[in-house]
């Protein structure tokens, strides 16, 4: 194959570095209907926060904003961990682990802006609701 497979020695997000290089041969096309599914095993690497996150960021350099310069480069590595802390805190909510609420609000942090994905300020409002109804069932 003219680009490569997978990235050897990357275990989680390798498929990221693939799809960035596949576009180089042409555009993608949408498609209407489901042509699979993915199911995260409660104990597959996609179901780990840290470990999504560090392969992340190995991808952000070295493929999604290796083009990329100056305040361009940087802007957009700040919105793509703002969505991987975001999507980390939905997973720690999905497998029920500790960090939920920080991964959210680390997002925020990466990337403060309402005007770019404003679901992440939504799943935010969502996790400290669920936050303090729990405390107040138990209470």
């Amino acid at each position: 194959m003219q680009i490569g497979g997978f990235s050897k020695g990357l275990y989680a997000c390798e498929d990221w570095g693939l799809w960035f290089r596949l576009q180089s041969l042409g555009q993608f096309e949408a498609v209407s209907e489901p042509l699979t599914d993915y199911y995260v095993h409660p104990k597959s690497l996609s179901s780990k926060p840290e470990v999504m996150l560090q392969a992340a960021n190995v991808i952000i350099d070295a493929t999604l904003t290796a083009d990329l310069q100056g305040f361009e480069r940087w802007a957009w590595r700040r919105r793509i961990r703002a969505m991987q802390l975001c999507s980390a805190g939905l997973i720690a909510r999905n497998n029920g682990l500790k960090g939920e609420i920080r991964y959210l609000l680390r997002s925020l942090c990466a990337w403060p802006s309402p005007f770019w994905e404003p679901r992440r300020f939504a799943t935010l409002a969502i996790s400290v609701k669920n936050r303090f109804w729990r405390r107040s069932e138990t209470s």
